[in-house]
């Protein structure tokens, strides 16, 4: 691996893949942007000339055998990722991949798997971990400063729901919630979900729940530690976009957001 600059490869030219192309290419210091794939014929091709890239693959596996790469950001759509970290880990990169990692566990076992056999870093997606009320209530609960936790709550509102067609089956839960469940187990470090009980319905847009369509969830979490946890998410919020946490211990409480 280059000891100036890591070379990185974005796998996805969409919505999410120009997102991390426009931070590899202008805003990671010891970084830099080489390649870009997309099977979508001419997205490559778009962003890398947005972005003053000269690779650009329709292939992503022409990517992965690129010897001038380093390093991988999975952007593609997510039934995609499992696969495509299993060929990444193979072609000897470190990879980033966008949440979720895995459709089932299966694939997620093979992922990581495969990861660990190559000895290649892997690191998927969520970036509540890094913000700074998140990251400041996860070090206030393991250091103990709101005793043990009782009652946790998170919460994700979208501002508006767009194209309710071409909305992939369950992505309320696999897109959306799985941020909120990895916050949940964040901030209840050390613990693990014992029971899980959920409702769900598609009340923004009905007449879309018969291709699978779910976009107003609620899921209920106990932990083996007894704490009881709540994620809440909903595509459409008219006031905008919308992430809060909350943390109930048995000295006190915290509040992100």
């Amino acid at each position: 691996m280059s000891t100036q600059n890591i070379r990185l490869g974005l796998i996805g030219a969409g919505r999410m893949g120009s997102f991390h192309g426009l931070t590899a290419a202008r805003h990671i210091p010891g970084a830099c942007l080489t390649a870009i794939a997309d099977p979508v014929p001419g997205q490559a091709a778009r962003l890398a000339a947005e972005l003053g890239v000269d690779k650009a693959y329709t292939d992503p596996q022409q990517l992965l055998d690129d010897p001038d790469i380093d390093g991988v950001l999975i952007a593609a759509p997510a039934r995609s990722h499992a696969d495509l970290v299993i060929n990444a880990a193979r072609a000897g990169k470190g990879i980033f991949c966008e949440k979720p990692m895995a459709i089932t566990l299966d694939e997620a076992d093979r992922a990581i798997a495969a990861a660990a056999d190559a000895r290649v870093p892997l690191q998927v997606g969520f970036n509540r971990r890094f913000a700074k009320s998140f990251r400041t209530a996860h070090l206030d609960v393991v250091a103990g400063r709101i005793g043990t936790p009782q009652l946790l709550r998170s919460l994700t509102r979208d501002p508006a729901l767009n194209n309710p067609a071409n909305s992939p089956q369950w992505v309320i839960f696999l897109e959306t919630l799985i941020h909120d469940f990895d916050t949940l187990r964040y901030l209840n470090p050390g613990a693990e979900v014992v029971q899980v009980q959920v409702m769900a319905d598609a009340l923004i847009a009905p007449q879309f729940k018969s291709q699978g369509l779910l976009d107003t969830a609620v899921v209920t979490l106990r932990f083996d530690n007894g704490a009881i946890a709540t994620a809440e998410a909903s595509f459409q919020a008219v006031y905008g976009y919308d992430v809060r946490g909350e943390v109930f211990g048995s000295k006190g409480m915290l509040s992100m957001g």
